[in-house]
């Protein structure tokens, strides 16, 4: 048994301690049965339907804890008219179709989960037990703490759970991976994580900083050499790429990587063929790439420091990795983790006023910068309960930028507005037109992009629709 199937194993333990009413939705008579069975098996009450109409029906008089959602029967449709009703039952969305957007769109609609099908029995079982807990502890939970944490990954945040659902998900898509987030979020930890939940776990993760490989000596680093290709050339290397073979390679910084090299590293991952240095022999390597930056590439690619056609080939899935400042609440638990790691420990008490201010504190850092704030602070406190006098970082507070003024006269909500449609106009302007690629770039679906193009009075373009 392979990482990622101990993991789902776990998950699907966790159904038989919970029962509860599942409604399961879809249109294909044999899927909904055989969905409905294993539910019942399980121990839950399962009812079914065949229609929209029917499952209105059922939410109305069931009431189900969970709904497990097919998207081909009007399922966005639906989901999209539970949540302006207000209704937040726990909704699985499954699928035929393994697609990025739908996904993300299902994920902005707050669906709880998302599975491709024929969904494994234990996955879809693990993933109803989830929600069950959630509902029952009333809030989000994390069903594998232990597992997270050997990964370095700490919390139960809501927004930390999206990553780590998302990154789930990526795992076993097998597509190429784009992780975003400021420095010190925690990206490799996430690179990992994708890489031992896909059926690559077994074979090589390689890692290499971008930002650390000179451009003139990109192609040896990565494609290796042959003796004597140039000087200091003593003997083969099989470079990273062969190294990688079968596994994941992952690319940190690549917001870093000169045009040249992202042109030569495009074309790479399009065909997965290339040539050592000083050799004429083809290679061939089945990697899989997963790459990081703490950039803005949509805003490299406008100001021309980034190839757009380099973006799209990475980002076959992105995942956003949030700021600490913005899951402020895994504060206490990540505190708690770093002192039960840190061997010089003696009395890991830690006044209530340390929390309260780390609360407040901006985090420019990040966890890495808490990690040491942690270890320094420990080493003042020589092991002893930690209070406020150990942490002189957090009297100094990180001011707010923002690169305009707001007016005064303006509620916000039309700031937010005037913002969105900026920032849409600004994307339209690099797609030149392309409503796809810009969707793609703004991070919605192009049904949204219309939405907020009607709304905001702006012209529909004309060109490049159809790429």
């Amino acid at each position: 048994m392979n990482v990622g199937e101990d993991v789902f194993s776990a998950m699907s333990k966790l159904q038989a301690k919970m029962q509860g009413k599942v409604l399961v939705v879809d249109d294909d008579e044999p899927s909904r049965d055989a969905m409905t069975a294993l539910i019942k098996g399980a121990g839950h009450k399962a009812v079914a339907a065949s229609t929209a109409h029917e499952a209105r029906a059922r939410l109305s008089d069931e009431k189900p804890d969970v709904v497990v959602l097919d998207v081909s029967l009007h399922g966005v449709e639906l989901l999209e008219r539970l949540r302006s009703e207000g209704n937040d039952v726990c909704v699985i969305v499954v699928s035929a179709v393994n697609d990025v957007e739908w996904y993300k769109y299902a994920m902005s609609l707050r669906a709880c989960d998302y599975l491709v099908k024929p969904a494994d029995p234990d996955v879809l079982l693990g993933k109803i037990a989830l929600c069950l807990t959630k509902i029952n502890n009333g809030g989000p939970q994390t069903s594998m703490p232990d597992w997270w944490t050997r990964h370095g990954i700490v919390g139960d945040s809501a927004a930390l759970l999206s990553s780590l659902r998302a990154a789930e998900y990526a795992a076993s898509a097998n597509l190429n991976v784009l992780i975003t987030g400021e420095s010190g979020v925690g990206k490799e930890k996430f690179a990992r994580l994708v890489h031992n939940l896909s059926p690559r776990s077994k074979k090589r993760f390689v890692a290499v900083n971008c930002a650390a490989i000179d451009n003139a000596l990109f192609n040896a680093e990565l494609f290796g050499y042959r003796k004597g290709a140039f000087t200091g050339a003593d003997s083969d290397r099989p470079g990273l790429m062969r190294e990688a073979d079968g596994g994941t390679l992952f690319l940190d910084e690549i917001g870093d990587l000169g045009r040249e090299a992202q042109m030569k590293l495009l074309r790479v991952m399009e065909t997965r063929d290339f040539y050592p240095v000083g050799d004429t022999r083809i290679q061939t390597s089945d990697v899989r790439f997963v790459t990081a930056t703490h950039h803005e590439l949509t805003k490299d690619v406008g100001d021309g420091r980034f190839r757009l056609d380099f973006f799209y080939r990475l980002k076959g899935f992105e995942i956003r990795i949030p700021p600490l400042r913005e899951r402020t609440e895994d504060i206490p638990l990540l505190v708690g983790h770093f002192l039960s790691n840190n061997p010089a420990v003696n009395d890991p008490g830690v006044h209530p006023a340390v929390l309260d201010a780390m609360t407040d504190y901006d985090w420019p850092g990040n966890v890495r910068q808490l990690e040491n704030m942690v270890a320094v602070a420990v080493a003042l406190a020589k092991g002893g309960p930690l209070n406020t006098s150990h942490f002189p970082e957090l009297a100094k507070k990180v001011a707010p930028t923002t690169s305009r003024i707001l007016s005064p006269s303006r509620t916000l909500d039309e700031d937010v507005a005037a913002a969105e449609r900026r920032r849409i106009g600004e994307v339209l302007k690099i797609s030149v037109g392309n409503t796809r690629m810009a969707a793609e770039l703004l991070g919605i679906n192009r049904a949204t992009l219309y939405r907020k193009l009607k709304k905001y009075g702006m012209p529909t373009p004309t060109s490049g629709q159809a790429s």
